[in-house]
């Protein structure tokens, strides 16, 4: 049977056109993914070395009962275990400057590499570890700069000093994420060195149910193919399908050696294998589009133009956004034409015609939005919601253009590039937040110059008479909320006022279904879900009577306490001198002041730099599906031509 070659608009598709197969391989280093900085954090958690509920080291037999001697180490482990690992961050830093960490010092210091490496910044986080290698004293701690480093060197790129660091470490005594992790390094490495019989006997080492076998295996026959060994490389991505591992993550990757083994036996002309694999990927898979597509040129390949158009009218029902989608609206009337439809064929490219228009004018439109939108409307600005960008977040755009960016969003480099973006923003918002308490110390400064001028004045003594009034008038308040919230014991007389507007909003809504009834209107399943909501906020209120009930008694106990304060205050009013006029801040101030300006400029500059780098790399992917669907707009309009004009001399003849 003679091979059918593709037609000529197909030339220069995409990669995941028939006989144009291309695999990129899967880098979990290099970048740090959503995914690897998940997998950071992870292992971060599992070697903090501080009450343990499961050691580090395989062969320790008791459970670990350190304890957390340094309270400034305790209060990174608390900002780190509630996933705000800024302020975990900061806390390790002004417990390094005030150098008040004596037990936990270097443990800190591990824990500010490793989440550093997490946000991307290696130079730092490399400074971290060496330093460390030359001061630790334990194995457990050297063990974990070296995979650290190790991984930070991989990162890069620097393969050999990465080669260098992980050769170091004991792997057979670290726990099981971090040994698999490293040996998946491991073997990476000599691999890329043309070492692979090693590579492929290390990560033998590694359980089969472990994910890093997948990647390894897919990468492996990623390389085999570009390579050009098609059957070695079909053997490889085969091997991943017999993996153990269940889980979304290897079921993806199994997908994923499903289509490149598919797309690897189209380049090697062996039809029905092709077609096996292509039918092997899930139908609920994300890339079914792209086994849709494949099985279809498997078949056209093969000159079963009829089985081809099965798969392919299949995929011209999905959404158009895809760029495989849109590949199958030229894919259909090329295969109508071979079964010598004519019309069908004319039809379904005149339809292609006015799709890819239709395409074209709302790419157009996309553009402009990403050109003229400000960036934070476009991403939002989630710098306020206390939850850090390493914790694996993703961005997931909700306006009308952003599916044309959907290829684009899946990119772990764009989610990096959001991600620095929104950090950017809330290092903004910590700042401006620093310029509000500056200025409440500028005007606690002041208070206290005019409290040192004025402190016998009698005028001063009315206004601390005063103040002593209005702090009892806020405990009688206090006290009798108390007593009615104890009265009540539904808890919402202490909510606060994000709930009390939640109430309000219930209340509106009840009254706008009593109107909908008197109009005649069935409302009875609104009724019913209002019923519920209602219900809800009333367990929320009831579940979070008890926590508010002790901040209200807490509240109350710290209003006493101020009360007798002011009051002792008032008896020593008349002793205060009033010749110190200046205070031992106002330097510090000064310099806080120049800090905080340099800081806030500094990030003004890089958001500026941020929001240009997110608009380059959104209006560059619209030219890119500009272009392709431009090509492809032209080759339908050729086809009609062409066709039109064979109708034309038939009709003559």
């Amino acid at each position: 049977m003679m091979t059918q070659p593709l037609p000529q608009h197909f030339a220069s598709c995409s990669c995941s056109s028939a006989g144009h197969f291309c695999v990129t391989q899967i880098n979990m280093s290099r970048g740090y993914s959503r995914g690897a900085r998940s997998v950071v954090i992870l292992i971060l958690s599992l070697l903090l070395c501080v009450v343990a509920s499961q050691p580090l080291y395989a062969n320790d037999t008791q459970q670990r009962t350190d304890e957390v001697q340094d309270l400034r180490y305790g209060v990174v482990l608390y900002h780190f275990y509630q996933q705000s690992y800024f302020s975990a961050l900061t806390e390790a830093l002004v417990g390094e400057q005030k150098a008040d960490m004596p037990y936990h010092g270097d443990s800190a210091k591990l824990l500010r590499g490793g989440m550093s490496l997490s946000y991307g910044m290696s130079h730092q986080a490399e400074k971290i570890f060496s330093q460390l290698l030359t001061t630790l004293g334990t194995e457990e701690q050297k063990n974990r700069a070296w995979f650290y480093l190790g991984k930070l060197f991989y990162s890069r790129g620097e393969y050999d000093a990465a080669k260098q660091a992980l050769s170091q470490l004991n792997e057979s005594s670290l726990a099981r994420p971090v040994r698999d992790e490293s040996i998946y390094l491991s073997a990476s490495i000599l691999r890329r060195n043309g070492e692979h019989d090693l590579a492929d006997e290390i990560i033998q080492q590694l359980p089969r149910d472990s994910v890093w076998i997948a990647y390894y295996q897919f990468n492996k026959g990623a390389a085999q193919t570009v390579a050009g060994d098609w059957q070695q490389g079909v053997e490889t991505f085969k091997s991943i399908k017999d993996l153990s591992a269940q889980h979304s993550e290897a079921l993806l990757l199994k997908d994923r050696a499903a289509i490149a083994s598919g797309f690897a036996y189209l380049g090697a002309k062996q039809w029905d294998q092709a077609i096996g694999d292509f039918k092997s990927v899930r139908l609920d898979s994300p890339l079914v589009e792209r086994a849709l597509l494949g099985y279809g040129w498997a078949h056209a390949q093969n000159e079963d133009y009829e089985k081809a158009l099965a798969p392919w009218q299949a995929l011209g029902k999905r959404s158009v956004f895809n760029a495989e989608v849109q590949e199958s609206l030229l894919a259909i009337p090329f295969a109508y034409e071979k079964l010598e439809a004519q019309a069908s064929a004319l039809t379904q490219y005149v339809n292609a015609v006015d799709v890819y228009e239709q395409e074209l004018a709302n790419i157009k439109a996309a553009k402009a939005h990403y050109t003229n939108t400000p960036i934070e409307q476009i991403i939002g600005d989630k710098s306020d919601l206390g939850i850090d960008w390493i914790s694996g977040n993703e961005f997931l755009p909700l306006d009308q253009q952003a599916p044309y960016l959907a290829q684009l969003i899946a990119q772990d480099h764009f989610q990096a590039a959001i991600a620095d973006h929104q950090d950017l923003l809330r290092m903004a918002r910590f700042i401006d937040q620093s310029n509000a308490r500056f200025a409440a110390l500028q005007d606690a400064l002041s208070l206290q110059k005019q409290v040192w001028q004025r402190s016998l004045d009698n005028a001063l003594r009315e206004k601390y008479r005063q103040r002593y009034g209005a702090l009892v008038s806020v405990e009688k308040k206090l006290q009798q909320t108390m007593r009615l919230a104890e009265k009540e014991q539904d808890g919402q007389r202490l909510i606060d006022d994000k709930d009390h507007e939640l109430w309000l909003t219930a209340q509106q809504a009840q009254q706008r279904i009593e109107q909908l009834k008197q109009a005649g209107v069935d409302v009875s399943e609104q009724e019913r879900a209002l019923r519920l909501y209602r219900g809800l906020l009333a367990w929320q209120a009831s579940e979070q009577f008890p926590i508010k009930q002790w901040e209200l008694r807490k509240q109350l106990t710290e209003v006493s306490e101020l009360v007798e304060d002011t009051r002792q205050k008032l008896k020593r009013v008349e002793s205060l001198s009033a010749d110190r006029l200046d205070s031992e801040f106002a330097g510090r101030m000064q310099s806080m002041r120049k800090r905080i300006d340099e800081q806030r400029a500094g990030v003004d500059r890089a958001l500026m730099a941020s929001q240009n780098s997110i608009r380059t790399l959104a209006l560059t992917q619209l030219d890119e599906q500009q272009q392709r669907i431009g090509h492809y707009l032209g080759q339908a309009k050729m086809a009609i031509a062409r066709l039109y004009d064979v109708g034309s001399g038939e009709a003559e003849e």
